[in-house]
């Protein structure tokens, strides 16, 4: 049989205490002692109680609740950053519930305001800001450095783009192939990849654009094969994820990273920022990001006055073994090249 929901009646009951003071007790909010908040969380702990976030923010209005909404919460990249906003949330005595985007939701900003929350961040390239900036909650933007007047926004400051672009002329590589972002997928992304299209011309790189397939989620397999049958050197992907998928198509064509072609990713966040992969990459600074989110929309949630502002934070480069020396790749090619010959010769 299906278990009842524990209500907040049956922990105040089982606690000796009125409904409103267990619920103050639960929040954390004043007028309650210390004793009496022991015990009432001593008890809804054993009874198993589960605080109902979408009742609470219903009934609450603008209260203390904040939504963050993610593109997709398999990638590493954004459950850290709802994770960081909620620790500086729970520090501010604020709840976070998180909302993913789905191919389902028409409107994201209905799924957002469903819960009528006090303040809303927005962690996601495939929304549209002009929806959002016309909410009544206060609205700021993670990761994106849209500079929308009527939003604050939190990103980095894009230097990893210039600089993976200078490390990688400085390495010798001439010919260069970005994985090109759907913009539907994620503007976010769709405007890194353009960007570093054009940081490594200006270094004066010759460029190849691998687009991906609709979704974004893959590089289409044929473009690439072309990008390196035309000479391509080295790879560049707008986040890591993608990164992984292009390594993993470039083992189905035989060929091996960084010997044969090098990769370079964007991010340096989650389980992929693991020295056992070696990934070269730019971290985000996720945890500045993360605090001035949570920092900005609580000061707005508090003071209607406080000014929608666009604060750029910098990353650090990730020197992994994914990218080598184009030299190196050359003299390491040729070497298995004629290995290769001379054990077919021999045989």
């Amino acid at each position: 049989m299906k278990k009842e929901r524990v209500s907040i009646h049956e922990v105040a009951s089982a606690a000796a205490v009125s409904r409103s003071t267990a619920s103050r007790a639960l929040l954390g909010q004043e007028g309650v002692s210390q004793t009496t908040r022991d015990t009432v969380q001593r008890v809804a702990r054993e009874l198993g109680y589960v605080r109902d976030l979408r009742a609470h923010a219903l009934k609450a209005g603008s209260g203390r609740t904040v939504v963050i909404y993610v593109r997709a919460v398999q990638l590493s990249y954004y459950g850290q950053m709802a994770s960081l906003v909620q620790r500086e949330l729970d520090a501010r005595g604020y709840e976070l519930v998180v909302v993913a985007g789905s191919a389902s939701q028409a409107r994201p900003v209905d799924a957002v305001m469903g819960l009528r929350p006090a303040g809303v961040i927005v962690a996601s390239g495939r929304v549209d800001l002009e929806e959002f900036a016309s909410l009544d909650a206060p609205v700021v933007v993670a990761g994106s450095d849209a500079d929308h007047p009527g939003l604050t926004s939190v990103a980095d400051d894009n230097q990893g783009i210039k600089q993976l672009a200078s490390l990688t002329a400085e390495l010798g590589h001439r010919v260069v192939a970005v994985i090109d972002f759907p913009p539907g997928a994620s503007a976010t992304l769709s405007r890194r990849a353009s960007e570093t299209a054009k940081a490594h011309r200006r270094a004066g790189s010759e460029v190849r654009l691998v687009p991906c397939m609709p979704e974004g989620e893959v590089p289409d397999p044929s473009a690439l094969r072309r990008s390196i049958e035309d000479g391509a050197t080295v790879i560049v992907c707008p986040n890591d994820p993608l990164l992984v998928s292009v390594w993993e198509q470039l083992t189905h064509l035989g060929l091996t990273v960084p010997e044969d072609v090098s990769l370079i990713g964007y991010d340096g966040r989650g389980e992929l920022a693991s020295p056992v992969f070696g990934l070269t990459t730019w971290a985000q600074p996720i945890e500045a990001m993360a605090a001035a989110a949570a920092s900005e929309v609580v000061a707005r949630i508090v003071d209607d006055g406080h000014p929608c502002r666009h604060l750029r934070f910098r990353g650090e480069l990730v020197r992994g073994r994914t990218l080598a020396p184009a030299d190196r790749r050359s003299s390491e090619s040729s070497s298995r090249s004629t290995t290769a010959t001379t054990v077919h010769g021999t045989a």
